[in-house]
């Protein structure tokens, strides 16, 4: 039984965003700090998982891996875009 969820946050708070970079002070000030509890709720909901497949080129996907481990039997991880850090 597979159960897949996407994240909204960027559907969400897109037209909030700068046209350029990733300016999350800016998005939390126009948003009024909507941005955060947005990201925060995110969070909550894929730690709920026992497998991701991320990035570990973004910070967002390497807080996720710090977070939850990568060396349990019970979590599986597929990273698309492996990064060194």
């Amino acid at each position: 039984n597979i159960r897949l969820y996407a994240d909204r946050t960027i559907l969400e708070l897109n037209q909030h965003r700068p046209a350029k970079g990733n300016r999350a002070s800016w998005t939390a000030r126009n948003t009024k700090g909507r941005s955060g509890l947005v990201a925060l709720g995110s969070l909550l909901v894929a730690l709920e998982a026992t497998d991701w497949v991320v990035t570990t080129q973004s910070n967002w996907s390497r807080l996720l891996v710090a977070l939850v481990g990568d060396g349990d039997d019970q979590i599986r991880v597929v990273d698309l875009r492996p990064g060194d850090w």
